[in-house]
């Protein structure tokens, strides 16, 4: 298994970075607050299915909040921002059966630097993407880095992660527990969807995993975890963490799609 204390820095930036700041740029984003609103769910969340089995890892209750910051560059803030996730759950998208669903289904594993998922920038909207061409989607809600009650707190933290200094910002600890479970509920939401692919009219050999930033480096910990049941037929790694891995990649991996952009700040040599 992925020694996943070794990359808790890069969980917790997330490689959210697409493009490479300039020093000035960097400058301003740390100058720049984050102000945020507390939301109710979105109405799609209604629809969620849990996990099994249902862990409440984090004592803090599910907080939603539309986070602004003008010069944000790491993707901290946006609409539908999903924080303190104790129990992992999927939010099915379908397309329609008789005229569009192909059989084919995609998890997707939104982003958040590992304490926080944007749920409608990297979940909802790609969901929607993929039902138009006839792919079943399932926007998974993975376990978080418990972070403050309070708003203001949770803003500072993010502050901190959106600067340099990454070790600090929450424990390694908290960091390498937050990784492991996240792997656990991706292996999990696989072979949920493999386990009921009649329920939902899916082909069991077409279910792939696409992650985004954190979610992707999610994806990763999952390809080198999976073993039968669990295993993806298809990843997708948006901006991920593409570190040195330990482990080589087995030959029953499934395809893999990259997308990545110039190399984070935080590789520079």
């Amino acid at each position: 298994m992925l020694a996943i204390h070794k990359y808790f820095g890069l969980l917790l930036c997330g490689a959210l970075f697409i493009e490479q700041p300039l020093a000035a740029d960097a400058a301003a984003s740390q100058e720049s607050s984050y102000s945020a609103t507390e939301i109710a769910p979105p109405a799609v969340d209604k629809q969620s299915t849990p996990l099994s089995p249902s862990k409440q890892d984090n004592a803090s209750q599910e907080s939603w909040l539309a986070i602004d910051n003008p010069t944000d560059r790491s993707g901290f803030a946006g609409p539908s921002i999903l924080r303190n996730v104790s129990a992992a759950s999927l939010t099915p998208f379908l397309p329609d059966a008789k005229t569009k669903a192909t059989g084919a289904a995609v998890i997707i594993a939104p982003g958040g630097g590992g304490v926080e998922l944007s749920m409608e920038t990297q979940g909802y909207q790609l969901a929607r993407w993929l039902n138009a061409r006839g792919i079943a989607a399932f926007v998974l809600k993975y376990r978080l880095v418990p972070t403050p009650k309070e708003t203001s707190k949770f803003l500072e933290l993010i502050t901190k992660e959106s600067g340099t200094s990454l070790e600090g910002a929450v424990s390694a600890k908290a960091a390498a527990d937050a990784a492991a479970a996240a792997t656990q509920d991706g292996l999990d939401a696989v072979a949920y969807l493999r386990s009921r692919a009649a329920q939902w009219h899916l082909r069991r050999d077409r279910i792939g995993l696409l992650g985004f930033s954190s979610g992707a480096f999610t994806s990763i910990n999952v390809l080198l975890a999976a073993d039968g049941n669990n295993r993806p037929d298809l990843v997708g790694l948006a901006y991920g963490a593409l570190a040195d891995w330990d482990e080589r990649i087995p030959a029953s991996a499934p395809p893999a799609f990259i997308a990545a952009n110039r190399r984070p700040w935080f590789w520079r040599n």
